[in-house]
């Protein structure tokens, strides 16, 4: 499954420091200009920190009206151009197997005559590639532990591989795009990556047996084989769940030595007559879940009527036994009377 990342902007704006340039006040330069004309020091009381000037009421209103009209245009046009100075759509697996490879994918488009400065990847805050068009060494890598990038020609690097994903490889990826000026600005977008090592086969069941009788207890064991995340197990009767009440967890088991984990879940319930089917079957089913992947196992038994108790397999033969030495003399009879009539 691919997910697209989320998307986060910021904008820096230098202004004057980048220039160089800084406004500081000096008190033998400062002037404030009323009414179109300088003020002399003496008159317009003109401080560093502060300015005294008298003003009629309309000249105030007007000024406080002016600054609210230009503060408002000028606000209103950066927050136009930083949500559109860069529009970047980020692209990746949301989940994928140990050993497997994937593909990223960040497509970006700069507005407003912007020219690219960087592209930067991050894995949990953590740059591991950069690709800089008009640096020395337009690509580098840097080393992270669970990433390793498999390194390709491919123009603008809008799209990087990672290969031999283990369980470190899991985490958060960002895709940051920068420009130059005039806007110099920034945007990226993130996107979660889970790695899981799924386990060798499904779950297996023990415990069952082939018939039951309606008042019966069942006693059985779903083992799932080690994985990671641990399988996450649930029984279902003909389809329908299990209630908690009549599952049984067993304490945590042993991670493997390459740390899967396995997982085991327990049944316990007195068997009712809603239990069977039409046909007199119970299916009795365990799923296994791995992440995004299910794994499932299930088992047949019939239902068992011997004056409402469970017919054994011991009762199966002894009942047979029987029918064979009523029907002995019967059996010697026919073939005696056979005889004669020859």
């Amino acid at each position: 499954m691919i997910v697209m990342g989320t998307t986060s902007v910021f904008r820096s704006d230098y202004g004057d420091e980048r220039s160089g340039r800084s406004r500081r006040c000096n008190p033998r330069t400062s002037r404030m200009r009323i009414g179109g004309r300088r003020a002399s020091k003496g008159s317009s009381g003109v401080k560093c920190g502060s300015v005294t000037a008298k003003r009629s009421a309309s000249g105030k209103f007007l000024l406080v009206g002016a600054v609210l009209a230009i503060q408002f245009v000028g606000a209103a046009a950066v927050s136009s151009k930083v949500g559109g100075d860069i529009k970047v759509e980020f692209k990746m697996p949301n989940e994928a197997q140990v050993g497997s490879s994937i593909e990223l994918t960040c497509d970006w488009r700069i507005y407003g005559g912007s020219k690219l400065y960087s592209v930067k990847w991050y894995k949990d805050d953590h740059e591991f590639f950069q690709y800089l068009p008009d640096g020395n060494q337009r690509t580098q890598i840097f080393p992270r532990p669970g990433v390793k990038v498999e390194t390709r020609p491919n123009g603008e690097q809008r799209r990087i591989r990672l290969k031999d994903l283990v369980l470190q490889s899991s985490g958060q990826y960002k895709c940051e795009v920068s420009t130059e000026a005039p806007s110099f600005a920034t945007t990226y977008q993130t996107a979660n990556l889970t790695v899981i090592s799924p386990p060798e086969r499904g779950p297996e069941i023990t415990g069952l047996s082939s018939h039951y009788a309606v008042g019966e207890n069942v006693t059985a064991n779903c083992s799932a084989w080690p994985s990671v995340p641990k399988a996450n197990l649930r029984w279902t009767i003909n389809d329908e769940p299990v209630s908690l009440e009549n599952t049984v967890q067993h304490p945590p088991l042993t991670p493997t030595s390459n740390g899967d984990i396995p997982n085991s879940l327990g049944l316990r319930l007195m068997i009712e007559p809603r239990h069977f089917g039409r046909d007199g079957q119970m299916r009795i089913k365990c799923t296994a879940e791995v992440g995004s992947k299910v794994y499932e196992v299930d088992r047949k038994a019939m239902k068992a009527y011997v004056n409402n108790q469970r017919l054994s397999a011991g009762d199966i033969h002894a009942a047979a036994r029987s029918i064979r030495a009523d029907l002995g003399p019967l059996l010697t009879a026919i073939f005696a009377l056979v005889l004669l009539a020859t």
